[in-house]
């Protein structure tokens, strides 16, 4: 689970919401890593997994609207990932750019070697 605060001009926290995972799985470290840049926040689950794979890791972005609600954007899968890449481990957003890291992803014949995923958002 992840937390959102508002911080008020007293320098108080406000909490505004709570954002939960949207494919909720076991151990799966939704809010391993987090990243917040203007109305975009980029959350990592590097323990989630698919139907077929263990532990490949998912990223999502989300719109904060003023209220302090979210919109689900995008959900990331590491489509040709295996078991335990760990994809969204690290998340980062920057403008339109997200990116999110793999970073036990395997090359053919090299364990290790890690991966970025890298989109350009239309929103």
């Amino acid at each position: 689970r992840v937390y959102l605060y508002k911080i008020n001009p007293n320098g108080t926290a406000q909490l505004t919401t709570t954002i939960d995972s949207p494919n909720p799985r076991n151990y799966g470290y939704f809010g391993i890593s987090v990243d917040l840049s203007g109305d975009r926040l980029a959350i990592g689950a590097n323990e989630e997994y698919s139907d077929y794979n263990q532990k490949t890791g998912a990223a999502y972005l989300y719109k904060v609207k003023p209220n302090g609600s979210v919109i689900l954007w995008e959900s990331f899968r590491h489509t040709d990932g295996i078991n335990d890449d760990k994809l969204g481990r690290s998340v980062s957003v920057s403008g339109r750019n997200f990116v999110a890291g793999a970073y036990l992803f395997d090359e053919p014949g090299k364990s290790n070697t890690g991966k970025v995923i890298h989109s350009h958002s239309s929103y």
